[in-house]
Parts: structure tokens; sequence; C-alpha cells
């Protein structure tokens, strides 16, 4: 009944001892469990950790920017993230009277869902649905009349990306390449992907030439899985980029 963030969005039939009964000592709440089983048959959703500093600069300023009222696509995206457990939003629309508005899940860096607000198989999780229908009511009365709102879930596009480096003479080459696949995860990874956003060949490239140990680092290769080459990324409204440490190469030059 009391939660402690997203560790509590435990998954079904995780709670199974009973602990307290009204009126029951010891003894009589034994006896019970000898005969009697509880299960959650549901999920747990909605536990979500404290906003990390990177969180609040980004989201603070948000919640001067609409006014309440959801007139054009920014309004509609910087609502949706006042929305408690929303972490990302964007919104796009070709006429007015009907906005395709994608949310996503707040995270923590901590956090190592790779797909935040869907399941394994691509299908929206019941969080992803709880926070759709928080935002549909917090929307409900800031919307224009004639205009339709669908909530929608994101759609994560995995990176692939390549690596070149020189190193430093004392370092192993085992703790050089685990630092700069860290650097890539860290620096690029859920926390700080957007909908819609641009991931560039020479950002990543200066995170890794922070790495300890690294001399020189180069990117062979960066683009979207199923396509080839080294290019700069553009996200479309529904996209956010997402780097998995099994789609990262590492290569001494």
């Amino acid at each position: 009944t009391i939660g402690g963030g997203t560790i509590d969005n435990i998954s079904t039939d995780v709670l199974t001892n009973i602990f307290y009964v009204p009126g029951y000592d010891s003894n009589a709440l034994l006896a019970l469990q000898s005969i009697v089983t509880v299960t959650n048959t549901e999920v747990g959703i909605g536990g979500s950790d404290p906003e990390d500093t990177a969180q609040i600069r980004y989201l603070a300023p948000i919640t001067l920017r609409a006014n309440n009222r959801a007139i054009g696509l920014e309004d509609f995206k910087t609502l949706a993230l006042q929305v408690s457990g929303v972490g990302k939003a964007q919104a796009e629309a070709d006429v007015w009277t009907s906005v395709n508005l994608y949310i996503a899940p707040t995270r923590t860096a901590k956090d190592t869902d790779e797909a935040p607000g869907l399941d394994s198989l691509g299908n929206p999780t019941a969080e992803f649905y709880s926070l759709s229908d928080s935002v549909n009511t917090f929307l409900e009365n800031k919307t224009l009349i004639g205009c339709t709102v669908t909530v929608q879930p994101p759609t994560y596009v995995d990176v692939i990306v390549e690596v070149s480096y020189a190193k430093f003479p004392q370092y192993t080459t085992a703790e050089v390449e685990t630092a700069l696949k860290k650097a890539i995860l860290t620096d690029f990874g859920y926390v700080q992907n957007l909908f819609k956003q641009g991931i560039y060949v020479q950002d990543i490239e200066f995170s890794l030439q922070q790495v300890a140990g690294v001399k020189t680092a180069k990117l062979t290769a960066l683009h979207r899985d199923g396509d080839v080459g080294l290019n700069n990324l553009q996200g479309t409204a529904s996209e956010i980029f997402r780097f998995k440490e099994t789609n990262i190469t590492v290569s001494a030059i």
C-alpha cells in the first residue's frame, strides 16, 4: 500500500504472504495462512522515482509555458509533461482538429528498462494505459472544442554504433572498451533522448574523447538498425532513439 518508486511496479504473483489481519494475533495469522492463499493478479503500476537534477532542469520551466490551454502543438506537449509519470511528450497534427500526442514514462538514469511503456512484444503496458488515461483527463477541459486528441505510445528505434579507438598504454583494453560503451549508454540513454531528437556524430565523438585512457576515438558507423553508414540521425514525432550494449561495437585501431 505504500510504494517506494519504480521498484514497486511489481509483476504478477509477487504478493503471496498475509502479514496482517485486523484482530488476529500471530497464532491466528499462521492458522489462516495454512488454509488461505493470496496473490496479486495485476501488475503494480504508477510508481515513479523522484526526478533527478537533469529532469528538474528540463521540466521546471515547462510548467510556465502553456498557460493551462492547449492551442498549439507545443501546448499539448507542455501540458502532457505536467502529468505525473510522463517523462517525454511530442504532438503532431495535419489539421488542428486531430492531434496525435506521443508520450513515454519517466525514468531515472539507473533504470534498465529498454522500452519504457512497452512490453517485450512491443505492445503498450498497463503503465502506458494508466498514463494515457491521466493525460486525457488532464487535457479534457484544456482542449479547444472540436479538437480530438489521440494519445499514442512511443516507437523505439535501435541505433547501431561502431567505434574505432586508440588508448594510452597504462590502460587495459578491457577497461577502456567497457568505459567507451558506458559513456555512450550513459550520455545517450533513455533519460537524455526525447521524441523527434537528432543524434549527431560529433556529439558522440566528443563524449568518447572524455573517457579516461582514450587517446583518440572515432565513429566508423552510426545508423538506424537495418540501415548502413555513418550518418547524423533525425527522429520523427513518434520516435525515441535507443542505444543498447549489444548494438555497440568497439575496436582498437
